[in-house]
């Protein structure tokens, strides 16, 4: 768990910048962002670095039951295939 943790830090503002920039320029939405750089940038000079970590708690939420099944998936997995340790 504490792997997927600190994956899920490293990538979280990459996450953000794309979600960002898909969400732009849809709905009456204005386009904002020249690029992925350009994102950040402004991202980082309007809202500091906590805004490249917005929405990360509900995100890291899922952290627990995620690795909690993968993990339960797999060992049942190995054991009915007999595999052993």
């Amino acid at each position: 768990m504490v792997s997927s943790t600190m994956a899920q830090l490293v990538s979280f503002p990459l996450g953000l910048v794309c979600t960002r920039l898909k969400a732009q320029g849809m709905a009456g939405r204005p386009v904002i962002y020249a690029g992925m750089l350009d994102a950040f940038r402004q991202i980082l000079s309007r809202e500091g670095v906590r805004g490249l970590y917005k929405g990360l708690l509900p995100d890291m939420a899922k952290i627990a039951p995620a690795s909690a099944i993968s993990w339960t998936v797999f060992e049942r997995a190995k054991a009915s295939l007999g595999a052993e340790d």
